[in-house]
């Protein structure tokens, strides 16, 4: 058997189904109005129907049709396997789908999530994606219009993909750009280089990324201009309607801050707590002993081991309460006037604004001055001159995340606030999938095992009674 032929074996779950799964689907239905009626809300984002992603969308709308937005979200993961978690052997490539723009609470939860194909992560890179692309576009196509009927009415919505979710490095993957954040084009928005990035630090100066630059690098094959671009394949996926990767691709706040700057950030900030005589030992006691409520306490962060590098390692969650807490904590030993107590509190109001549900125009300004406010006293603090690491190449004390941060306000106007885009949810459908490779121990189809065990649990979870749940006024 080819690669390809395995390949195309272990698709699952076509696109069209989630008409079925939707039409069954009381819930849905009942927040249907959340769509059929959306219209945005001048000069406020508090959700995805505000930002111009969706007012674009609404723009492909045939007369008497309403719109169905869609995310894909792709991420690798291995599930237990017999040569143990690291082996890639077994690491698979997860895509899935989610309604867009209904409620928080209900986008929050697994409900409205659904599996869309699944194959190993080496299968995938060896076809540039171009299985997985092919097949996400012919679903497409046959699934152009959907039909509805709620309260007696029928209603006509149109799919469109809105945008992909996912970590850095399989947005780059999946969009056909370079995965490399040490060199060359490192940014998905801006043509900004790696060696230029200690530069830009105002959102101003960057020149984003254009759908028709793109084209032309593509179309004109030059492998060198596709190099000095970032660019190594297109992205077939470019010819659905009202997607493009130059511009569908928001950033996530879970892995560029909570899972990347704020460990620089803690380690800094601990460095200098140790300068003022509060040692890593008697830190770590402080944060057991803390009280962290009923809400944090489940997300107290674990003891700060020895750093590797310079980062402290702590999962998302717990960074999140403890970028939070830590001033408190340690405020004895802290100088409210020191350069390095000054700046993390900026760093720790900075992660305030950015998991913030709603803004006016006036508070996305806002967010942008903080963020350049931000970096530049990291850069003052802890320079951002050029350094040679120990194999003798250009290092910059400004990473690729501290950059992308710059383009947050942007994708806030774009689709609305980033909190509803974290790829944080999507994390748990992978638990389903290890769970049963672990207690099963089948590894000769491994994709077909987990896609078997996907399709049940979305079953059941359709099956349930269920609960309705209002935000609070």
């Amino acid at each position: 058997m080819t690669m390809a032929n395995r390949f195309l074996r272990l698709l699952l779950a076509p696109v069209r189904r989630l008409h079925i799964q939707l039409a069954r689907q009381s819930p849905f239905l009942s927040h249907l109005r959340f769509l059929v009626n959306a219209a945005p809300t001048p000069g406020v984002y508090s959700t995805m129907r505000d930002g111009s992603a969706f007012r674009d969308a609404l723009n492909l709308l045939q007369p008497g049709e309403k719109l169905l937005p869609v995310h894909i979200y792709f991420d690798d993961a291995t599930p237990a396997s017999s040569l143990g978690y690291k082996s890639s052997a077994y690491q698979m490539a997860y895509f899935h789908l989610t309604v867009a723009a209904l409620p928080s609470h209900l986008t929050a939860g697994l409900r409205f999530k659904y599996p869309l194909t699944i194959a190993h992560s080496k299968d995938v890179a060896s076809f540039n994606f171009t299985p997985v692309y092919n097949y996400i576009v012919s679903e497409f196509k046959k699934l152009a219009t959907i039909d509805m009927e709620w309260k007696g009415r029928t209603y006509t919505m149109r799919l469109v993909l809105i945008s992909i979710l996912g970590d850095n490095k399989g947005m780059h993957e999946f969009s056909g750009l370079s995965t490399s954040f040490s060199s060359g084009s490192i940014c998905r928005w801006c043509p900004a280089l790696y060696h230029d990035m200690h530069h830009c630090l105002r959102a101003c100066t960057l020149s984003l990324r254009s759908k028709d630059e793109y084209d032309d690098v593509i179309a004109s094959g030059n492998e060198l201009m596709m190099e000095h671009h970032g660019i190594k394949f297109s992205c077939l996926l470019n010819s659905l309607p009202g997607f493009h990767t130059t511009l569908s691709s928001p950033p996530d706040f879970f892995h560029d801050v909570l899972e990347g700057v704020s460990r620089k950030e803690v380690h800094r900030l601990q460095q200098f707590l140790s300068r003022r005589g509060l040692s890593r030992e008697n830190l770590n006691e402080r944060l057991a002993r803390h009280d962290y409520g009923r809400t944090d306490d489940s997300n107290r962060p674990s003891a700060l081991s020895q750093p590797t590098g310079t980062t402290i390692g702590n999962k998302a969650n717990q960074s999140w309460v403890l970028i939070r807490y830590l001033l408190v904590i340690a405020e004895d030993y802290g100088d409210v006037n020191s350069p390095e107590w000054v700046h993390f509190r900026l760093f720790a109001l900075l992660v305030e604004s950015i998991t913030k549900t709603s803004y006016t125009d006036v508070e996305v300004d806002k967010l942008e001055e903080d963020i350049e406010e931000w970096l530049g006293s990291y850069v003052t603090l802890y320079g951002a001159e050029e350094m040679v690491s120990s194999n003798g190449r250009f290092k910059s004390s400004i990473t690729s995340k501290h950059h992308f941060l710059l383009h947050y306000p942007h994708h806030v106007r774009t689709f609305g606030p980033l909190i509803h885009l974290s790829t944080f949810t999507y994390e748990q459908m992978h638990l389903a999938g290890k769970a049963k490779s672990y207690i099963t121990k089948c590894f000769i189809n491994l994709p077909l095992t987990i896609s078997n065990t996907y399709a049940l649990v979305c079953a059941e979870r359709r099956s349930r009674p269920y609960l309705e749940v209002t935000p609070s006024k």
